[in-house]
């Protein structure tokens, strides 16, 4: 097939009520790289476009193209919201701030802005060609590069967001007696939700991606069933966060293992200075009376020459008791019979 050869790429036959008259419309296009390509989505819009005026044809092209980006720069800003929210509550959880984080608060909302700004921006002028051209639901267009334009960005943000909270909850608790409780509580049970609930989002939105991009009934109804059940986890992982409602609804229904509360750790009891001074007094009588020795090498030899210096003591046996007395007279009694029998 030759590029001067005219191909017959599509053609839509529409019965057009006006006047009672028939029309045949028929799209034929020059442009060989086209046909049995993977863009099909390019011949339904030549076909929506011959349907539409030309005022009405530029109208849809922008509302289509505004949703688009609308929709990418919203799943950008939840995901990075996501992400503000990890740290928090790693700051939180690892006692680095007594309330509202290591940074100040405003920028847990700027953020979120910034980071949702830059991949929007970034993945629209490099294939702003595709933005508009998806009548049937003004999404991405899956059999391009404006699909991974809207799915890498918002999947790295939210696989960073993951990691942060993770590291949070498998770490010790370090909570400090000047942090406020309620925050801390709330971290501590944010960054077991955040995975759960980030990553069930963004498959709701890859599944309506691709159910309204292919047009396939099983998507549409699987993707029902997901947004059915998002509600009731959403609303459980938004409110056992909470240290009020855990303290209401921990105690009995259907739902309340969902809120049960940690024990308290044991606190050690307080005690006055009386009683720490009986327990000091206490401990030095229990200690033996020893003579403190020398630490010095001068007092540790002058110790040992008034040792040397000191004559050996002799046993008395006036002095000691009669049992060791009748011992050692026993003993000369023996020695001194052994010296006359030898002899």
């Amino acid at each position: 097939m030759t590029d001067n050869i005219t191909t017959t790429v599509a053609t839509l036959n529409t019965t057009l009520s006006n006047n009672s008259t028939t029309t045949t419309v028929s799209i034929n296009s020059t442009d060989s790289s086209i046909v049995n390509t993977t863009e099909n989505v390019y011949l339904w819009q030549r076909c929506y476009d011959n349907e539409l005026s030309s005022d009405q044809n530029n109208i849809a092209k922008k509302v289509c193209k505004f949703v688009a980006m609308f929709n990418h720069f919203f799943m950008c800003l939840t995901a990075s919201i996501f992400f503000a929210e990890s740290l928090f509550a790693s700051s939180m959880v690892h006692g680095k701030a007594d309330k509202n984080g290591t940074i100040p608060w405003p920028f847990y909302y700027l953020l979120p802005i910034i980071l949702a700004i830059i991949p929007t921006l970034g993945a629209y002028f490099p294939e702003k060609q595709y933005y508009g051209t998806a009548y049937l639901h003004c999404f991405a267009v899956s059999t391009v590069d404006m699909l991974w334009a809207f799915v890498i960005p918002v999947w790295a943000i939210l696989t960073i967001a993951g990691l942060k909270s993770q590291l949070a909850c498998i770490a010790c608790d370090r909570q400090q007696p000047s942090q406020d409780s309620a925050q801390c509580y709330w971290a501590r049970r944010s960054v077991k939700s955040l995975v759960l609930i980030s990553q069930y989002l963004f498959s709701i939105w890859l599944m309506i991606l691709f159910a309204a991009e292919h047009q396939k009934l099983y998507l549409f109804i699987l993707t029902t069933f997901m947004v059915i059940i998002f509600g009731p986890a959403l609303f459980v992982c938004h409110t056992f966060g909470h240290l009020n409602t855990c303290k209401k609804w921990a105690g009995s229904g259907c739902f309340s293992s969902l809120y049960a509360m940690c024990p308290p750790k044991p606190e050690p009891a307080d005690k006055n200075d009386n009683e720490e001074k009986r327990e000091e007094e206490e401990d030095n009588k229990k200690l033996p009376l020893e003579e403190t020795e020398p630490t010095s090498k001068a007092e540790q030899n002058g110790a040992g020459n008034q040792k040397n210096n000191q004559p050996d003591r002799l046993y008395s046996p006036g002095r000691d008791s009669g049992r060791e007395a009748a011992l050692v007279r026993g003993l000369w009694l023996l020695a001194i019979e052994k010296e006359d029998f030898k002899s």
